[in-house]
């Protein structure tokens, strides 16, 4: 069942979509964050491995340094987590890069991992 916000998102969408226009960013962002529990397990770490990427671009180092970084963010990350996980990630920062990550999927849990995805 959808909750009250997803009702209400589905229903914006539906007159935008009945007037022939564009949804705003704000819906779309809405739309996305509602339809992303119904998307294939594969499909949300796939994009949560591109946001880790992206992340690991923005360290300067060798992949291993890289992935530590990762790992030391992801668990700040961890422990801020009750108030992120009901806001929009902050752009192109290694935190927002992470949370964006974080919101697709569970972020892993030590540098191996980290690394194993950077080196994919």
């Amino acid at each position: 069942m959808l909750s009250h916000v997803d009702q209400e998102t589905l229903a914006r969408l539906r007159v935008v979509v009945a007037a022939g226009k564009s949804a705003p960013p704000d819906l779309a962002r809405d739309a996305l964050a509602a339809l992303e529990p119904f998307a294939d397990a594969e499909d949300r770490r796939f994009a949560r491995d591109e946001h880790i990427r992206r992340a690991a671009r923005l360290i300067d180092g060798s992949a291993w340094a890289r992935a530590r970084a990762l790992e030391k963010e992801a668990t700040a990350i961890a422990r801020i987590w009750h108030r992120l996980r009901t806001t929009q990630p902050e752009g192109l920062t290694l935190r927002g890069e992470l949370h964006a990550a974080a919101l697709r999927y569970e972020l892993p849990s030590t540098s191996r991992h980290f690394y194993n995805i950077i080196n994919f």
